[in-house]
């Protein structure tokens, strides 16, 4: 009797561990926030806010207000390297974009930028201070302005 009781309980057991990392594996991802960055850029809103939106290339724009200085973004991909210089291998993330955009002063326009990473190739690694993609976006916005540096 002891025996099947046992087999029972072993049978029991392995049953809730499926079905919890079942659920857990079928459960959504929520995207990992990154801490806001900023950059402020000279020009008028209406010339930044444009250069934003031409930046962002062939990403997909999921809502752009003007009104409200909020740009949002799909997930895209990202790519960049870890450990430059020590044969490092390339880092993969799909990343998505909040943006906010907002006059601070004559001739003067600052972004807020809020990114989330949706998914990466290798876990653990994110973008470093100079290697990421909002400061790929900050350098093709001051390019798409007329900027250099």
């Amino acid at each position: 009797m002891k025996t099947r009781k046992t087999v029972g309980a072993i049978a029991l057991g392995l049953a809730v561990v499926t079905v919890g990392l079942t659920a857990a594996a079928a459960a959504p991802r929520q995207p990992m926030p990154l801490p806001t960055v900023g950059n402020t850029f000279t020009g008028t809103y209406d010339a930044v806010w444009d250069a934003t939106l031409k930046s962002f290339g062939v990403v997909k724009i999921v809502a752009a207000d003007k009104a409200t200085g909020r740009i949002e973004t799909e997930p895209y991909p990202f790519n960049y390297s870890i450990a430059p210089g020590l044969n490092g291998s390339t880092q993969v993330i799909w990343v998505s974009m909040r943006v906010t955009v907002a006059r601070t002063a004559d001739n003067q326009t600052s972004l807020q930028v809020e990114p989330l990473i949706h998914d990466s190739l290798v876990s653990g690694f994110t973008p470093g201070p100079t290697n990421n993609p909002w400061q790929d976006l900050f350098g093709r916005i001051r390019g798409n302005l007329g900027v250099r540096g």
